[in-house]
């Protein structure tokens, strides 16, 4: 997998003057000359991951779903929750400029922000009985607790249970659980007792992005969805270094940056 560190192989990624793509008759997608590069260069990642969250948690007509992490992809999970009828879609995030920027481009989706009340807290009040597919979204994790915090310092860990945790209580008996975000080893202390007690169903994986081409590249060419509105800044590649540490730091407002080589 391009760009994916040595956890999945060491290929660079694009992030370039010049990339190397091996295979390039099977690992690059046509795209007609009448659509600008801002629409389909995320067909490349975050485009499909969102499209592969609401696969794999089964999104169907009239269900409710919510969304742990309003970033990029949590936000294309929800467009394309909506593109596939969801009754409701619920966003979960603690930037409040990010639930802002997704209710103005997403009309219709409700948003908690967890750093005034805890998430299950206002998910009760919303949808009683809770939601029917809950999912992963949030990218990178960090722990919340005092204990998932000292077992990481030590190496007892890579990866918190605090936001699965979170889903499976929240999520309606015998309903699906969706994880697309990243985790690299072992997560201590999950509650597989409630998972198991609720009869809940769980589905992860990377993303693989051309079985999505032929379905997304379509409705972006005839304006049915367009996945574009995720961006709020567009740089020079000699910029990324400062990019980086501004959508790290949730600086300006900063949601989707596209760097621009030779620019």
């Amino acid at each position: 997998m391009f760009g994916y560190s040595h956890v999945t192989g060491g290929w660079d990624g694009g992030q370039a003057q010049f990339v190397r793509v091996p295979f390039a008759d099977e690992n690059t997608l046509r795209v007609p000359d009448s659509l600008s590069d801002e629409k389909v260069l995320f067909l490349s990642d975050i485009f499909p991951t969102g499209w592969h969250a609401t696969e794999l948690g089964e999104v169907s007509e009239g269900q409710t779903v919510a969304i742990w992490g309003c970033g990029p992809v949590g936000m294309l999970a929800a467009l394309s929750a909506l593109y596939k009828k969801a009754r409701r879609v619920i966003l979960i995030d603690k930037e409040q400029y990010r639930l802002d920027y997704a209710k103005k481009h997403l009309p219709g989706i409700e948003t908690i922000n967890f750093s005034k009340r805890s998430t299950l807290e206002q998910l009760k009040e919303l949808v009683p009985n809770g939601p029917d597919v809950g999912i992963e979204a949030v990218g990178f994790h960090y722990a919340r607790s005092i204990l998932h915090k000292a077992q990481m310092l030590v190496g007892l860990e890579t990866d918190p249970s605090d936001v699965l945790n979170e889903i499976i209580m929240a999520v309606r008996k015998g309903g699906m659980i969706s994880i697309v975000g990243v985790y690299v080893g072992t997560a201590n202390g999950f509650n597989i007792g409630a998972f198991m007690e609720k009869g809940l169903r769980m589905a992860a994986g990377q993303t693989p992005c051309q079985k999505y081409w032929p379905t997304l590249l379509p409705l972006i060419e005839n304006g049915t969805l367009d996945p574009s509105f995720v961006l709020t800044h567009t740089v020079p590649l000699e910029k990324a270094s400062e990019m980086y540490k501004i959508f790290n730091e949730k600086e300006d407002n900063c949601v989707k940056v596209i760097l621009k080589p030779h620019s």
